[in-house]
C-alpha cells in the first residue's frame, strides 16, 4: 500500500504545476491527469494479476493451495 501512496504522490508532483504560479483550474487539471494515470496503472495490474492461477504462489508460501470443489 505504501508503494501506491508513493506512486500517487510522484504522479501528482509531476503533473501539478507550481502552486505560486498557477490558478485553481490548472491545479485541478494536473490532479485529473494524475488520477487518469493511476487508473491506467490499476487496470494494467488487474490484467497481470488476473492471469495468475490459484496455485501460482504455492512455492513461495511453502504450502499447497487449497482448491475448492466449485473452482
Amino acid at each position: 500500500m505504501s508503494f501506491g501512496v508513493a506512486t500517487a504522490s510522484l504522479f501528482a508532483a509531476v503533473f501539478l504545476p507550481d502552486r505560486f504560479h498557477s490558478n485553481a483550474a490548472e491545479m485541478l487539471h494536473g490532479v485529473h491527469k494524475a488520477f487518469l494515470l493511476l487508473g491506467a496503472g490499476t487496470l494494467a495490474s488487474t490484467a497481470v494479476f488476473g492471469a495468475l492461477k490459484p496455485t501460482d504462489g504455492s512455492a513461495v508460501s511453502q504450502h499447497r493451495a487449497e482448491l475448492s470443489e466449485a473452482a
